[in-house]
């Protein structure tokens, strides 16, 4: 009897256990889908400075041909959370993105919430966000109130101006107290967010994205219940405009493929100067027959080898 009731209890601590385990193992990084559609506790809101997005070792930028983008922080997401630090996902695949509901939205999504990736695909970008974390909102807004909350919100929080009052404002050459820039963000929003730094090729700690937290109905800032791991150098960097670096591969491409058409003719100079050559001495030959005795028919012999 003792032992059956150790086994018993046994079982129910490895369950309870594997579900605390399961549980803990939803992350950022997770797309399994979830059904809490609305059942969440806020949104970070995540802006980008795409200068540093764009100088980071491996990335290659572009941007919409069509489209300049605005020199200014850009939207990455708007993500509902728990208060624990996870966070659901791909909360309703029948919902997936409609581009046609963004209608009326898409000149400024075009312009405050690009792609960066190369080829830059705008509509692209805004179905992952909208399937993996939009849909997890779904109960409290449809696709197009999804969209245009976070456009209210960049408006409402205003980074770049944020900053300047400060007097935090881009530079290739100055580097920035984190603190400085967390109170700069506060001082105009009310609350303090939370940054996240990448590295430049030379492994400077620079600007990379904001998160600032806001209530489930899509427009109140909040205190963060919760802030994401990792943290950034005591001083970073906060890049002039991504332009610089968008030449910088647009030109890049241009000398590679300048390289290869060089490659190509250089390849296709060399065939051709072997056809002269060829031409050259079948006309050096051709004289030579009809210089001699019994040219024509020495020349007629000799054009018959050569095409066969």
């Amino acid at each position: 009897m003792r032992n059956t009731s150790t086994m018993i209890t046994l079982l129910v601590v490895l369950t309870l256990a594997g579900v605390a385990l399961c549980k803990s193992k939803k992350h950022h990084n997770d797309d399994t889908p979830s059904n809490n559609e609305g059942d969440f506790h806020f949104f970070y809101f995540v802006q980008q400075w795409p200068a540093s997005y764009c100088d980071t070792k491996g990335h290659k930028c572009c941007f919409p041909d069509d489209v300049k983008p605005l020199a200014d922080f850009f939207i990455h997401g708007l993500w509902p959370n728990y208060n624990d630090g996870s966070y659901p996902s791909n909360c309703d695949p029948s919902n997936s993105f409609d581009e046609s509901q963004l209608d009326d939205l898409e000149s400024r999504l075009q312009t405050e919430w690009p792609s960066f990736t190369c080829p830059s695909i705008g509509r692209r970008f805004w179905a992952h966000e909208w399937n993996k974390h939009g849909t997890c909102s779904e109960k409290i807004l449809n696709q197009k109130e999804y969209f245009q909350a976070a456009l209210d919100l960049k408006d409402q929080t205003n980074l770049l101006q944020a900053l300047k009052d400060a007097g935090i404002e881009p530079s290739n050459e100055e580097f920035y107290n984190v603190e400085d820039v967390k109170e700069a963000i506060k001082s105009a929003i009310g609350f303090y967010p939370w940054i996240e730094c990448n590295h430049d090729a030379d492994g400077n700690s620079q600007l990379y994205q904001v998160y600032i937290c806001v209530d489930t109905d899509g427009k109140t800032l909040i205190k963060c219940p919760v802030l994401p791991h990792g943290n950034c150098a005591s001083r970073i960097h906060y890049l002039l405009s991504y332009l610089q670096f968008v030449e910088r591969d647009k030109e890049e491409k241009l000398k590679r493929e300048r390289e290869r058409e060089r490659e190509r003719m250089r390849k296709g100079g060399s065939s051709n100067s072997m056809l002269v050559i060829g031409l050259l001495v079948v006309l050096s030959l051709a004289t030579v027959a009809l210089s001699s005795n019994n040219g024509a028919f020495h020349l007629f012999y000799f054009v018959q080898q050569s095409l066969m």
